[in-house]
């Protein structure tokens, strides 16, 4: 899905924490967001699965 500037995000949740998670909305509600996707180590890569 891409998204054009301007548009808005569709909600989301992410594990902030061990059993701990929190919504886009709560995020932007405390200021500006950078949201980075990270493939942990030890569990393949995206390429060779």
């Amino acid at each position: 899905m891409a998204l054009q500037v301007g548009e808005a995000v569709p909600e989301f949740s992410v594990i902030t924490g061990p059993g701990e998670t929190a919504t886009g909305s709560e995020l932007f509600a405390l200021g500006p967001t950078a949201i980075h996707f990270y493939v942990f180590d030890f569990t393949g890569s995206m390429e060779g699965g």
